[in-house]
């Protein structure tokens, strides 16, 4: 990575490698992640971070930030497994940051981005996720997602 020039990627790579084992410990030995081969041991994993990382940094030295989306979003589906819940959302919300610079393509990647981190959000326990979020009258809790982060639209008020 570091002879090609892709010094992001590279940092990146390491960044979320850090992350996995700050994950490790602060799970403790009941975490799922205690179990769990280490990302730094998955040559697989680690050829499709390499190959989609630089992509995506050349993507963005280009100012070419749907061609970037599209890179950020393949490793999203790629780790979309539970072992993995952790990097797929690492990647979804790195979408949802880079689908803000898109305007070429009348917000439809903002769009999926904004479907993604609800969906997230609903799945880590959001409003949505229960039955008494949502009620056929419709009194139920609007969920938005604001600056990368979602919300329930009465905390606004």
């Amino acid at each position: 990575m570091l002879q090609h020039g892709h010094h992001k990627s590279f940092c990146e790579l390491f960044a979320l490698i850090k992350k996995w084992h700050a994950l490790r410990e602060a799970g403790g030995i009941r975490s799922i992640f205690w179990i769990q081969t280490p990302l730094e041991e998955l040559p697989e994993k680690l050829d499709h971070l390499y190959f989609f990382l630089t992509k995506a940094e050349d993507a963005e030295l280009a100012a070419h930030y749907e061609e970037m989306y599209n890179n950020l979003f393949a490793l999203a589906c790629y780790f979309n497994n539970p072992d993995d819940k952790w990097l797929r959302n690492y990647f979804y919300e790195r979408c949802f940051n880079i689908a803000q610079l898109i305007k070429a393509d009348g917000g439809r990647k903002e769009a999926e981005a904004y479907s993604h981190m609800g969906l997230l959000y609903e799945e880590n326990g959001g409003p949505c996720s229960s039955k008494e979020g949502a009620s056929k009258e419709g009194g139920g809790n609007n969920v938005t997602v604001n600056g990368g982060k979602a919300m329930d639209d009465k905390a606004e008020r």
